[in-house]
C-alpha cells in the first residue's frame, strides 16, 4: 500500500507525519506530546479504517456489565 500523499513512501509514512506535526505542535503550546501522538494516532485510523473503529466502539467495554451466563 502506498502513500496516498507520495507514490513511493509507504503508507505508514502518512501516519509518521501526523504523529510528529502533533508532537511539535505539543511542545510548542506547552501540550502534552504523547496525548497529542496518541490521539493523532486515534485520528488516522479514523479516517483510514472507519469499519475498523465502529466495530471497537461497538465491542462492549471491560468495565461493563454483560449478561453473559456461563
Amino acid at each position: 500500500m502506498k502513500s496516498s500523499r507520495h507514490p513511493i513512501l509507504p503508507a505508514g509514512s502518512d501516519v509518521l507525519a501526523k504523529v510528529a506535526q502533533a508532537k511539535i505542535t505539543a511542545t510548542q503550546t506547552g501540550a502534552d506530546p504523547v496525548e497529542a501522538a496518541e490521539n493523532a494516532v486515534v485520528d488516522h485510523l479514523e479516517e483510514m479504517y472507519p469499519e475498523l473503529i465502529a466495530l471497537i466502539d461497538g465491542y462492549p467495554d471491560e468495565n461493563q456489565q454483560t449478561n453473559i451466563k456461563e
